[in-house]
């Protein structure tokens, strides 16, 4: 039985969307996606995990991907999720919407991953059963034998779906009116805690059935354009423990705190963030002993971007190594 079993730890995380972010004007970003790969896997062990869940949309495009994107994300995955198996870590894929074309999934590329896609599926790690519903999965609108046990007994169900009313980034909220029929009669099940839902890149808890079943929004691991500028909602992954008893599920966003952020205000800036100037910007220098703002006299990213590094008392002829990071870039 597993509540004779130790607590089940689970580390999810999803929607990575690897591509090269515009890598003519951001030379660093698809480095920026690997190193947050690399930080979901460095958590898991941190938090010696019994099972790490990917969300789905590994790739943004599902059409094309350009082949050193393919080959240096694949490769990532590939050797951390063999560091992870050997490790005796369960490793879950559930296929996303951005994984799916032409009949093909891009997920069973990815070595080591059990992938669920196209049907619903029920893994049952250390005694604990848990439910995976990939963005294609076709249920029928009547419980029947084969969907019985996935409706009546998993603890916690992962999904790639489309609910109503979920932000999907800073002004935007997904335009969905209705719910997938799985959600009304996985709500039935009095075992279950919660949903843990991917697709959607801003972290949130909201409740598809009122009254019903928490689904909680695992996010992106990392922000990804200007239409998340200044988001209040911090990107990661999500660490799960379940305990023994099957009573109690604790659930904890965890902050992916190198990840880049496009923020609009220098002064909440961090290191490597990208910041976007207006007229009514200052600068704000946390590390000088005199904590002085510094008016802009212009908007242009080049005059802000000279004003601020001389105000850093960065040296002339040193300021070019800042322009060819790509990380001090500002932009519509």
């Amino acid at each position: 039985m597993a509540r004779n079993n130790p607590p089940l730890r689970v580390l999810v995380w999803g929607d990575i969307q690897s591509h090269p972010w515009q890598e003519h004007e951001r030379p660093g970003r698809l480095q920026d996606v690997l190193d947050s790969i690399h930080w979901v896997y460095a958590q898991a062990k941190e938090k010696d995990v019994n099972m790490i869940v990917f969300m789905g949309d590994l790739f943004e495009s599902k059409r094309s991907v350009r082949s050193d994107v393919f080959t240096k994300t694949i490769y990532t995955l590939n050797e951390l999720n063999a560091d992870a198996a050997s490790r005796g870590i369960s490793l879950k894929a559930i296929a996303g919407n951005h994984d799916l074309y032409n009949g093909e999934c891009t997920l069973d590329s990815v070595e080591h991953w059990d992938v669920c896609n196209g049907s619903v599926g029920i893994s049952r790690i250390g005694g604990f059963p848990l439910g995976f519903i990939p963005y294609n999965a076709v249920l029928p609108d009547v419980v029947s034998d084969p969907y019985q046990a996935f409706y009546a007994e998993p603890l916690l169900y992962f999904a790639h779906a489309d609910l109503k009313n979920i932000r999907m980034s800073t002004g935007f909220t997904s335009k969905t009116t209705t719910l997938p029929d799985w959600v009304f009669q996985v709500d039935k099940n009095r075992a279950a805690h919660a949903i843990l839902n991917g697709h959607y890149h801003s972290p949130a808890t909201v409740y598809p059935v009122s009254g019903g079943l928490p689904t909680w929004v695992v996010g992106a691991p990392m922000e990804y354009s200007w239409s998340d500028v200044d988001s209040s909602r911090v990107r990661g992954c999500v660490y799960l423990e379940v305990d023994n008893g099957l009573k109690k599920v604790t659930q904890k966003h965890l902050e992916n705190e190198a990840a880049p952020r496009f923020v609009s205000d220098p002064k909440n800036a961090r290191v490597n963030d990208f910041i976007r100037p207006t007229a009514a910007t200052t600068i704000h220098c946390p590390d000088t002993v005199v904590h002085e703002n510094v008016k802009l006299s212009s908007t242009s990213p080049a005059v802000f971007l000279a004003e601020w590094l001389e105000h850093k008392g960065i040296p002339e002829d040193e300021r070019e190594l800042y322009l060819d990071t790509g990380r001090y870039l500002f932009g519509g």
